[in-house]
Parts: structure tokens; C-alpha cells; sequence
């Protein structure tokens, strides 16, 4: 016997699922590796169901928006915290993770700016909150180490976009996504690969 149509509710859990596992590497969760079989499923069921790739250029939006988010915390390393030394970032998360009250107390404002930012990523935390903060530091930190691999798989997602549509018009405000890719761009240096991909899309 045939093999049943799956419902459009199917569908939509099935993409839900996907879509969580592929953004799962940028927040700091487990996911599958190498990386480059979540997006090999993907384009699997896109190749069945083409009227989810719009969804797949958001779901790539989003992540890369995310990965510039926490690269902007990480790559701030020269965060000025009087007028004679300076503090590298790292440093400046040990000082925020190991109090308890007054977190924010002599850190430097833009440490602070990119700290909140990268925090806001995870909806299910408050920066006041010092559980919820803390479980999120956990997960930026796995994020971070998981830095090389997030490249490589927004490379080959670039490419994969690139496949699925031929304008950028066709998803997105091309303004916007020029944009976002130049900034990829700023904090994707330590990879040429990624940089070469995200200026080829660009222009």
C-alpha cells in the first residue's frame, strides 16, 4: 500500500523539529554531529516540501543573527575597565558568574551591552534573575566552543540558500540582508571559508 500523505500539522511538527535541532549548535545545546547532517536533513525535506524554504531563510536568518549576537560578547576582548588596565572577556564573565549580587558591579558598559544582548537570546531567562542567568551563561559558553563548527555550518547553509533561491528579494529585504552578512563578515574573519561564502552571497 502507498505510503499516506502526512497532514500539513505533520508537517509543520516535523519542521518545528528539524529547526530546533539545526539551531541547537548556536545556542549552546547538544546537537548532531558533524554538523553538516542536520542541514542534509533538511534540505532533504525541503526537496519534498519546497514550500517550506521560505522557513528555512528565516530559520538561517535567525541563526545567523544569533551567532553575531554571542561573537559580538566573545570577540569584545579589550573591555576597558578603568582608565590604567584593561579586563579580556573572559575574565570579565568569571567576575559576572561568580557574584551572586551586584553582577554588574566596576564591569565595563559595553562588556555589559554585549552581555545583555547575547542573555536575551535564551527567552526563557532574566538578566535579574541569577539562576536562569547562570544556565544561560552555561549554554554561551557551549556555544562559544562550538564556534568553529556554527561556521561551518552557516557556510555550507549560505550555499545551500543560495541553491534555493536566486534573489534574496525572495525571502528577505535585501538591504537588511546585506547588513547582516557584512557584519557575519566582521566577526567570521577567523575563517576564510565562511567569509569567502558570506561575501559571495553578498554581492
Amino acid at each position: 500500500m502507498p505510503t499516506k500523505p502526512a497532514t500539513p500539522d505533520e508537517l509543520k511538527e516535523t519542521w518545528t523539529h528539524l529547526s530546533r535541532d539545526f539551531f541547537a549548535i548556536f545556542i549552546g545545546y547538544d546537537y548532531a554531529k558533524p554538523v553538516g547532517k542536520e542541514l542534509a536533513r533538511i534540505e532533504s525535506f525541503l526537496g519534498e516540501h519546497p514550500e517550506f524554504k521560505p522557513a528555512f531563510a528565516d530559520l538561517l536568518v535567525k541563526s545567523l543573527q544569533t551567532f553575531i549576537t554571542l561573537q559580538k560578547l566573545f570577540q569584545n576582548d579589550e573591555a576597558v575597565t578603568d582608565g590604567s588596565r584593561s579586563t579580556d572577556v573572559y575574565e570579565c564573565l568569571m567576575h559576572y558568574l561568580m557574584r551572586r549580587e551586584d553582577r554588574e558591579k566596576g564591569l565595563p558598559a559595553n562588556f555589559l551591552k554585549h552581555l545583555e544582548q547575547a542573555i536575551r537570546v535564551y527567552s526563557w531567562t532574566e538578566t535579574k534573575d541569577y539562576a536562569a542567568t547562570t544556565r544561560a551563561l552555561f549554554h554561551l559558553y557551549k556555544a562559544q566552543a562550538n564556534c568553529r563548527q556554527s561556521m561551518d555550518l552557516i557556510r555550507q547553509s549560505l550555499l545551500t540558500l543560495q541553491k534555493l533561491f536566486t534573489d534574496a528579494r525572495e525571502f528577505t529585504d535585501v538591504g537588511a540582508f546585506s547588513d547582516l552578512l557584512g557584519e557575519l563578515i566582521n566577526v567570521g574573519r577567523t575563517s576564510n571559508s565562511l567569509v569567502d561564502a558570506a561575501v559571495y552571497i553578498r554581492y
